[in-house]
């Protein structure tokens, strides 16, 4: 798959068509419930969290938690993910840079913390959780 092209909605929906990945509508607690949550579930699906407790944005996790959804997420085989990572630190992509795009329209205060503002807890891990807009 083209880097350009990828896309992280698409890859949510993609789990979901698949019946991988499971939707929480009950209120979570983003400072320990949230985090157990996905630890229970490390090796079973992708977790979306509806309504986190404190934030306006559901959470997802466990979305790259096998070499199998690594691999749909990249649009590549299982046996070419070393070869695509290794690729992808010799030659990265540029970043495209424009003047308007639809985060740019959303401010959180920091009172001078770096995501203080985000409203996810005290053990967040960004490595396993994102945000998505709904």
């Amino acid at each position: 798959m083209n880097p350009a092209t990828q896309s992280f909605r698409d890859h949510l929906s993609r789990l979901d068509q698949a019946r991988e990945l499971l939707t929480l509508s009950q209120p979570v607690s983003p400072e320990f419930e949230l985090g157990a949550c996905l630890s229970i579930l490390d090796d079973g699906p992708a977790l979306q969290f509806a309504d986190v407790v404190g934030s306006d944005l559901p959470v997802v996790g466990n979305i790259l938690n096998s070499r199998e959804r690594m691999a749909a997420a990249l649009g590549i085989g299982v046996a070419d993910i070393e070869d695509a990572i290794a690729a992808s630190a010799t030659a990265p992509i540029q970043p495209r840079i424009g003047d308007q795009a639809p985060w740019q329209e959303i401010s959180a205060p920091t009172d001078g913390v770096i995501g203080a503002g985000l409203g996810h807890g005290r053990f967040v891990r960004p490595s396993v959780l994102s945000t998505v807009s709904a």
